[in-house]
């Protein structure tokens, strides 16, 4: 099926609403966290850190993370680590992919940006 560019427009004004309503939010912080995942394991991969040798991809590195208990063991604390500690082993792209994700928890951690 073919579109109009006035239904093209139409779809993309109506995309644009979503992501900045509320309602938006949850959604946009599951990919924000879904990228970073991808961007930490493929950071893990490159590095041959091994930190991840028991995971066999990707997606058993994020249940791992979504079962885990304990509080150093966060994707946001991850994400601290890496950015803190070994920022120039990522690409500017991401940086700001894991950035985002500090962002977001801090925001709801209701902390004051500094």
């Amino acid at each position: 099926m073919v579109l109009s560019n006035a239904e093209r427009q139409k779809r993309f004004r109506q995309r644009l609403k979503e992501r900045a309503s509320i309602a938006g939010l949850g959604q946009q912080a599951q990919e924000a966290c879904d990228r970073a995942v991808s961007v930490l394991w493929e950071a893990y991969q490159r590095t041959d850190y091994g930190d991840l040798d028991e995971y066999s991809d990707a997606e058993a590195f994020k249940v791992s993370l979504t079962e885990s208990r304990d509080e150093v063991w966060t994707l946001s604390a991850i994400c601290r680590d890496w950015l803190d500690r070994d920022r120039e082993l990522l690409t500017d792209d991401e940086c700001e992919v894991l950035n985002a994700v500090v962002a977001m928890d801090d925001a709801l951690k209701l902390k004051a940006s500094v």
